[in-house]
């Protein structure tokens, strides 16, 4: 729509352009200006003012047509009889259709057009006393030349301005593709890993329940005390159960049987991180709660990802994780001394980087941020209910 309007806007432009150049003309023939230039028919010379001016209207929508209107019947007027030559009438609209020409043309309308424009300049000189002498044809051919440069130069820039921004569309369109793709894998694998989770959470269910069918005429309390297990186990179920419909899981992998890692596992993984160049530490304040298996893996899954970016690509020194626990959740703190701004590259299909942090903590209601200055920082609160 945008479109249409402007190209309904550029006709009414060339509409009143015609206009005034027809007045000009016909206004320069029977005043007359000083710019008529010989002696001849003025009435034929109005003609050729009409002819030439009012087809400027579709200067930009039919170009090569439109330079012949306004010069082939001027050239051959001037050869074959007397008529004066024009500048508002005659010669602005020629240079003015020559420039639509090279602006506006398509494959060869351009050359075509030059030389349709030099040939009627040609003739009009040698039928025209006027424009024989170098001086008087000077002029004319120098306005022609200007207008044709000119607009072949405003359509060279138009076509590098499109095809930089189809490229710049291109990549705009191909990191969009990729960054989809990324959250999408990561989002299958949190699923498939929250998948695990309740699977074992199931197991543990249907082993307390056999356990508490064989004791619970004999030792009541005991399967009392299962049951009250079970139930707070197929509560905590559920809550993965709903994270892993939301993360949408592909079906088509087959889940692992191990157990998925947890904060429980946060100090053997920052003790397995450290290598000869880059020193990796554990800082812990607070009591640990009790949490769900599925934001103990995303925790994991958030230092494990932050320890990899500082390995690979920040050249860090030295890593601190911190994990402080609150009555309401636990903060996740991850500072490297590295180039922080080479982070930002690990997202892509593998890992994801950061892509893959943010949906973790999405699932669980939790906060990211990622700050560069001194090295990198990666600091997550997820909340101890795996709410927000």
């Amino acid at each position: 729509m945008h479109t249409l309007r402007g190209a309904d806007q550029r006709v009414a432009l060339d509409a009143t352009l015609a206009v005034v150049l027809a007045a000009l003309g016909v206004a320069e023939v029977v005043v007359p200006f000083t710019t008529v230039t010989g002696s001849g028919s003025m009435g034929l010379a109005l003609g050729l003012v009409l002819i030439s001016c009012l087809p400027l209207v579709l200067r930009a929508r039919y170009p090569l047509p439109v330079l012949l209107l306004c010069t082939v019947p001027w050239a051959v007027t001037t050869f074959v009889t007397d008529v004066p030559v024009l500048l508002w009438g005659g010669l602005v609209p020629m240079a003015l259709a020559t420039y639509s020409v090279a602006r506006h043309g398509r494959g060869r309308h351009a050359p075509i057009g030059s030389a349709v424009a030099v040939t009627a300049l040609g003739l009009m000189a040698i039928g025209n006393e006027a424009l024989q002498s170098f001086g008087q044809l000077f002029f004319p051919a120098l306005v022609l030349l200007a207008a044709w440069v000119t607009g072949h130069s405003i359509e060279r820039k138009h076509r590098v301005a499109v095809s930089s921004i189809a490229r710049a569309d291109g990549v705009e369109a191909r990191s969009r593709e990729d960054t989809l793709l990324a959250i999408a894998e990561e989002r299958s694998r949190i699923a498939r890993e929250l998948h695990d989770v309740v699977a074992h959470a199931v197991t543990a269910m249907v082993v307390q329940a056999g356990a508490a069918a064989q004791v619970v005429e004999e030792n009541p309390d005991y399967a009392r005390g299962a049951l009250n297990q079970i139930r707070d186990t197929g509560a905590h179920a559920l809550d993965e159960m709903r994270r892993v419909v939301s993360a949408l899981r592909e079906t088509d992998e087959q889940p692992s049987l191990a157990p998925q890692p947890g904060v429980a596992d946060l100090p053997a993984l920052v003790a397995a991180s450290g290598t000869t160049t880059t020193r990796v530490r554990l800082v812990v304040a607070g009591s640990p709660p009790p949490v769900s298996a599925g934001l103990g893996l995303a925790a994991y899954r958030i230092v494990q990802e932050s320890l990899t970016n500082a390995h690979r690509h920040a050249g860090a020194t030295e890593v601190v994780v911190s994990l402080a626990y609150e009555p309401e959740g636990m903060v996740i703190e991850v500072r490297d001394d590295g180039v922080g701004q080479a982070v930002g590259t690990s997202v892509g299909r593998s890992g994801h980087g950061l892509i893959g942090m943010r949906e973790r903590v999405a699932v669980h209601g939790g906060r990211i941020d990622f700050s560069s200055g001194d090295g990198f920082l990666v600091r997550a609160w997820l909340p101890s209910g795996g709410q927000p």
